[in-house]
């Protein structure tokens, strides 16, 4: 399993952002078991599926290009 460095690495990276969802438990706690087993992050275990997701989708999905935002995180207006 990845070490609480690459956690700390993404949290510094302006590519990423931190977000929350509501999951089910019995989800959540397979999906972490699952993670375990696999030695990979909860994260990154949610981006391949995110992707996968997109890819898996009929019409093309546009890549996004996030707004620019000031150095505090504020979006510029």
């Amino acid at each position: 399993m990845p070490s609480n460095d690459v956690a700390r690495s993404r949290r510094k990276d302006p590519n990423y952002i931190q977000t929350s969802v509501d999951l089910h438990k019995a989800l959540l706690a397979k999906l972490k078991s699952v993670c375990v087993l696999q030695g990979m992050s909860l994260a990154e275990a949610l981006e391949a599926g995110a992707i996968k997701w997109l890819e898996s989708l009929d019409e093309e999905v546009p890549d996004f290009d996030p707004p620019a935002e000031f150095e505090d995180g504020r979006r510029k207006s």
